[in-house]
C-alpha cells in the first residue's frame, strides 16, 4: 500500500498510512480534538474541545511472529471549554507527550503533561495485549487548578485547592488493582443554588496493595465542620462505598427562602445501585420564608407546550433511609 492520506476540509488535519510487507506506518498531523467530541460522555454542559494533536508510529511483525512497534503522540496544548467564545478553560494542558513501545508482546507506556498554575501529570505502565496480562504502573498528580470539578455537578462553582498524590497500578490489565495516596488540600468551592461557600477542606485517600482504600477528611460550611471517614474498594466494583458523616452546626442552606444548619451523625452506604442512609440528623436552626415560597404562579390550563424539554436520560439510583 502506497502512502495514502485523508485531508478533510472540516475540521482539518491530515491522517496518513502506508504498508509494505508486514510493516505498517501511520501518522497524523494537526488533528483537532473536536474529532473526539462524538465519543465524549453525555453532560448537562455544552463542552467544546480545543487544541490539536500530532502522532506517528509503525508496527512490524517479523518471522518470529510477535508484533513490535512504537508510537508517539504530541500536543502543544488542548482542553475543554464550556463556552467556545469564552477564554475560561475548564480542563487544559500543555506539552502533552504519550509514548508507546511494543516489544516481544510487552507494551510500555509513558505519559507526561503540564497543567495550569505549574501543575504536572506523569506516569508509566507496563503490560501486554491481553486482559489477563500482568500490569505494573504509576501515576503522579500535581493539580493546582480544580475547575474540572465543575464537570462533576452543575451545582459546583469556583472550586479551588490542590490535588496531589501517587497512584500505583498492579494486578491484571482486565482487573487492575489501584493503591497509593491522593490528597485534596486547601479546598474551597461555592454552591450558588444553596448560597453556600465551602472552605478549609482537607481530604485524603489511602489505598492499600489489596485494593482497599480509606477516605478521611473535613470541610467547613458556616461555623460548622463536616467530618468524613470511610472506605471503598478500588478493585472490586461490587464492594460497597461506606462513608461516615459527622458534624455540628453545619450551614446547609443560606438563601432568601431558606437558612438552616444541621448536625449529622450518618452512615452512607452505596452498593448495587442503592444509596442507604442510617443514623440521625439534628436541625439546630432553621428559618423558612413562607411568603417567598408562596409566590409561585401555576401554569394556565390553556397553555400548550410546543417544544417540551426532553428527559436528560441520567441514570438514577434508589435511596434507602431508616
Amino acid at each position: 500500500l502506497e502512502r495514502a492520506c485523508l485531508l478533510p476540509s472540516t475540521p482539518g488535519g491530515e491522517l496518513c498510512a502506508q504498508a509494505q510487507g508486514t510493516r505498517v506506518s501511520f501518522s497524523g498531523t494537526a488533528l483537532p480534538l473536536t474529532l473526539l467530541e462524538p465519543w465524549m460522555p453525555d453532560s448537562e454542559l455544552s463542552l467544546q474541545s480545543f487544541g490539536n494533536v500530532d502522532f506517528d508510529g509503525e508496527l512490524d511483525r517479523p518471522p518470529s511472529g510477535d508484533w513490535r512497534g512504537q508510537a508517539q503522540l504530541r500536543s502543544a496544548q488542548g482542553g475543554l471549554r464550556i463556552d467556545p467564545d469564552s477564554p475560561h478553560e475548564i480542563v487544559s494542558y500543555s506539552d502533552l507527550k504519550l509514548d508507546l513501545s511494543l516489544q516481544q508482546a510487552q507494551l510500555d507506556v509513558e505519559l507526561s503533561a503540564r497543567l495550569p498554575e505549574a501543575g504536572t501529570i506523569s506516569g508509566r505502565a507496563q503490560t501486554a495485549l491481553s486482559a489477563t496480562a500482568s500490569l505494573q504502573g504509576e501515576l503522579h498528580l500535581d493539580v493546582q487548578q480544580l475547575d474540572w470539578m465543575e464537570l462533576l455537578s452543575t451545582d459546583i462553582a469556583s472550586p479551588k485547592g490542590e490535588l496531589t498524590g501517587t497512584l500505583l497500578f498492579s494486578g491484571q490489565l482486565g482487573a487492575p488493582v489501584i493503591s497509593g495516596r491522593a490528597r485534596l488540600s486547601q479546598f474551597s468551592a461555592e454552591l450558588p443554588s444553596l448560597g453556600l461557600k465551602l472552605r478549609d477542606g482537607e481530604f485524603v485517600l489511602d489505598g492499600a496493595a489489596d485494593g482497599q482504600a480509606r477516605i478521611s477528611g473535613h470541610v467547613t460550611s458556616g461555623e460548622g465542620q463536616l467530618r468524613v471517614d470511610g472506605n471503598l474498594s478500588l478493585s472490586d466494583r461490587s464492594s460497597p462505598l461506606v462513608l461516615n458523616l459527622r458534624g455540628e452546626n453545619i450551614l446547609v442552606a443560606n438563601t432568601p427562602d431558606l437558612e438552616a444548619t444541621m448536625s449529622p451523625d450518618l452512615q452512607l452506604r452505596f452498593a448495587d445501585g442503592t444509596l442507604q442512609f442510617r443514623g440521625s440528623v439534628e436541625v439546630p436552626t432553621a428559618r423558612v420564608n413562607l411568603e417567598r415560597l408562596d409566590n409561585s404562579v401555576s401554569v394556565s390550563p390553556d397553555v400548550v407546550v410546543l417544544d417540551p424539554r426532553e428527559e436528560n436520560g441520567r441514570s438514577v439510583f434508589l435511596v434507602d433511609t431508616d
